[in-house]
């Protein structure tokens, strides 16, 4: 993944060319992010018992005014009213953030007693970020999150008490492919395909399949295979990884209240957008790939209808790569 792809455990940041036009002070979010981090939340939250090692859920993104340089940075002190303290981008709708008042545009002056790290003199730099989502992580093992931060010239206190949900950090990553990519910690969506899923439910397929990757370790697997087989081995490894999680990815889905149909319908649509693009056997081509999709929801639906709760036939996930 890209350098600027810092976060905290369900918390990401906004990219300098997400800054197109100021927005009122009250309307601060950036919907892209706000999209990402609301499914993401949601998902992570409400499909744990599907994670083998779940992680406090704070459901809010970071950003800072060290990340821009140039034209970027006035556009962001324009946008967000961006000063010496990193700043709450977007809170999950129903997070423990939410509830515990936490707002977009809150400057974060200190987390569990702790001052933010001192800002650099470079710009343009992510430093400072990772340093920041760094310490609140620390502050956050405890159990509950006290973060005393700044809103309209007033500090406030405020404790999260947290919940546990699956480990994936979110990054919304500005960009005109219809991309998103797990790394084992990270979950990173394009600009463009946060568009083109038009809803909340068809970008839970995405994030889904995204976490999925991460919860059932398969960049570890892809590491492997690529040092023992080299890139014939890889592809094909790369081919049983990305059909897990298609699969793995109907029950997240599920767990979290999202239709799993969702999946198949969009990646029919995806399929026909992007099927010449993917032909190197990595992917399953789009008509397999969402007859397979439909197998596995059949299978979730009949065990719903058996009374049983449904699971992947495949064993229970290992310790995800963010743990290791």
């Amino acid at each position: 993944m890209p350098g600027w792809r810092y976060g905290l455990w369900l918390a990401g940041i906004v990219l300098p060319a997400a800054l197109a036009g100021a927005q009122p002070a009250a309307a601060r979010s950036d919907p892209a992010d706000q999209m990402v981090i609301d499914v993401g939340y949601r998902i992570a939250v409400k499909a744990g018992d599907l994670c083998p090692d779940p992680a406090p859920a704070l459901g809010f993104t970071v950003q800072d005014l060290s990340q821009f340089a140039g034209a970027d940075r006035r556009r962001a002190i324009a946008q967000f009213a961006l000063g010496d303290t990193p700043q709450i981008l977007a809170v999950a709708h129903g997070s423990v953030a939410e509830r515990a008042g936490l707002m977009a545009g809150d400057d974060i002056v200190s987390a569990g007693g702790r001052a933010m790290p001192p800002m650099p003199k470079e710009a343009g730099t992510f430093d400072r970020v990772a340093q920041t989502l760094d310490l609140l992580d620390q502050a956050a093992a405890g159990g509950a999150l006290t973060l005393v931060v700044r809103r309209d010239g007033e500090q406030r206190t405020l404790v999260l008490h947290l919940v546990e949900g699956c480990r994936s950090r979110f990054v919304v990553n500005v960009s005109r492919g219809l991309n998103s990519q797990a790394d084992g910690e990270y979950v990173e969506v394009d600009t463009s395909l946060v568009a083109f899923a038009r809803s909340e439910e068809q970008l839970a397929v995405v994030v889904a399949h995204e976490m999925a990757h991460n919860i059932l370790g398969h960049r570890r697997r892809l590491a492997a295979e690529r040092t023992i087989r080299g890139r014939r081995g890889r592809i094909a490894e790369t081919r049983r990884t990305e059909d897990e999680a298609d699969r793995y990815g109907v029950y997240l889905l599920d767990r979290a209240g999202f239709p799993p149909q969702a999946a198949a319908a969009f990646w029919a649509r995806y399929g026909a957008r992007r099927a010449r693009l993917i032909h190197d056997g990595s992917h399953a081509p789009p008509a397999e790939r969402v007859a397979m999709i439909e197998r596995e929801i059949a299978r979730l639906e009949a065990m719903k209808a058996g009374g049983q709760v449904p699971h992947p036939d495949f064993g229970s996930a290992p310790q995800s790569d963010a743990a290791r």
